[in-house]
């Protein structure tokens, strides 16, 4: 576990990262648990440094293999509060694990929200533009 604090347009952030090699990776943003995906980049040169790169990462909703968190729900929620820039989905698709479901800002940085299992999409329920608070459904996703 690694703690990281640094200063934004001001405001301060302290990040918590547990292990870097697990997937999802478990992050801790001023207090707020957030899972993340890395996302496929080449690798880096080797560092000169002895601590670990932290890798480029989007918010997921649940780890990319197995069943839903709630098999009776399907639902996707926001992992963070953001505006809505893209929906790559529409109600009837058929999704795999991992597979780019749509992309929410925040604090100026773009986060892609994958699927968590493969399924079909049984319904979305934001548009883009949409300001979407930390746990709002975004969309439904039924097991395939």
């Amino acid at each position: 576990m690694k703690t990281y604090r640094f200063t934004i347009d001001g405001k301060p952030y302290e990040v918590v990262i547990d292990d870097l090699h697990a997937r999802p990776i478990n992050v801790t943003v001023n207090g707020e648990a957030v899972s993340v995906i890395p996302e496929d980049l080449p690798s880096p040169p080797p560092s000169t440094t002895d601590s670990p790169p932290v890798p480029t990462a989007s918010p997921a909703t649940s780890p990319p293999r197995g069943a839903p968190p709630d098999a009776d729900s399907g639902a996707v929620l926001a992992p963070i509060p953001g505006v809505v820039l893209e929906i790559d989905v529409e109600p009837g698709d058929r999704v795999e694990t991992g597979q780019e479901l749509l992309v929410l800002e925040a604090m100026k940085m773009k986060n892609v929200i994958r699927a968590p299992y493969n399924g079909v999409v049984a319904a979305v329920h934001i548009h883009i533009g949409q300001q979407v608070q930390h746990h709002e459904p975004l969309l439904d996703l039924e097991t395939a």
